[in-house]
């Protein structure tokens, strides 16, 4: 081969491998439901997790990020744990999940949980266990529940859905449950309103109810993208607090 044709071939060569070293290692993030931390309209994706990373945390992992979902909790957890995606984008933490996912080293995101109720329920907010004993509450099944939550009291009505809140709303509505829980308050208040709920419902706080939001990740990756994301964490979270990336979604 003369030294015209070598040349164009190593040109031809780069060319057809530079694709994959500019975007990158390609991560499918699973997710559920997730108004407004993920927003999905005529096939697009907004919202405040969407532009964490994307515009964040991706970028710094030097990976591009697939969005699959939402899906249904039981699907989106096994497609986890096989390996079918790569993490799931926001999820609690609790002991059995904890030995069957790969969490990071720091959540990058705490709030309070919710209760959906009737208008004409007389508090403004759940200051007792006492004051959830009374009635059924809506959740989805494989959800994580804060320690006060998993009181044996508490009578829970499960979904298995995509949709489980708005199921769970017309439930609430019709008189079937008396409430819909949701570990995180603001996914809780801005479903029920985006789902036009907002006229017959209120979203309240239930007190000592911690939530910490993680990423998860698949351990069919063996560490591959949990170790990128510890990587990066503090150097992303010093110049990027998330909240102040819902606050623009929630105010």
């Amino acid at each position: 081969m003369n030294t015209r044709m070598k040349h164009v071939s190593v040109c031809l060569f780069i060319l057809l491998i530079f694709p994959i070293f500019a975007h990158g290692q390609t991560l499918k993030m699973g997710y559920l439901s997730l108004m407004p931390h993920i927003i999905v309209e005529k096939g697009n994706h907004t919202g405040a997790l969407v532009d964490y990373w994307e515009k964040h945390v991706a970028p710094a992992m030097g990976v591009r990020v697939e969005w699959v979902g939402p899906l249904p909790p039981n699907r989106l957890f096994q497609a986890l744990e096989k390996g079918q995606i790569n993490a799931i984008a926001f999820l609690g933490k609790s002991k059995a999940r904890a030995e069957i996912y790969d969490y990071p080293e720091q959540s990058f995101y705490s709030s309070t949980s919710g209760i959906a109720v009737l208008n004409s329920y007389p508090n403004s907010k759940i200051s007792s266990i006492d004051e959830l004993i009374q009635f059924k509450i809506g959740y989805f099944s494989k959800g994580v529940k804060p320690p006060l939550m998993q009181d044996k009291r508490i009578k829970w009505d499960y979904v298995a859905s995509a949709d489980w809140k708005k199921v769970n709303f017309n439930k609430l509505v019709a008189g079937r449950i008396g409430g819909v829980f949701d570990a995180e308050f603001y996914t809780l208040k801005y479903e029920m309103e985006k789902l036009g709920f907002g006229d017959r419902l209120k979203a309240i706080r239930i007190d000592g109810t911690p939530f910490v939001a993680y990423p998860v990740f698949s351990k069919k990756d063996n560490g591959l993208f949990v170790n990128k994301y510890n990587a990066v964490f503090q150097t992303v979270d010093q110049k990027t607090k998330y909240l102040d990336l819902l606050l623009k979604y929630v105010n």
